[in-house]
């Protein structure tokens, strides 16, 4: 059976956890990069994580899998269009 590993990002730029962690921009970019090399490609995040799907996109990785929760299905989701990639699953948070 194949595992997958999924990088959460709730504490990406904020304070979150048991810890109350922050993880910075540049610690964000170094952990991306070593997840990538060891083949973990996917990264979970929400709208309701502060800024970490802007910080996500502004890395511009290439072939990183991302998985968004939105707080309610928008009106015209279908007309979405992304400067980068596509929205491949949608999860209501």
């Amino acid at each position: 059976m194949k595992k997958k590993i999924i990088i959460g990002s709730a504490n990406f730029n904020q304070n979150y956890g048991i810890n109350n962690n922050n993880i910075s921009k540049k610690e964000i970019k170094k952990l991306i990069n070593l997840a990538k090399k060891h083949g973990i490609n996917t990264i979970d995040t929400a709208a309701a994580y502060k800024d970490s799907e802007k910080i996500i996109g502004s890395l511009k990785f290439k072939k990183l899998k991302i998985i968004s929760k939105i707080p309610k299905i928008p009106f015209g989701l279908e007309k979405i269009k992304l400067k980068h990639g596509s929205i491949k699953l949608f999860k209501i948070h």
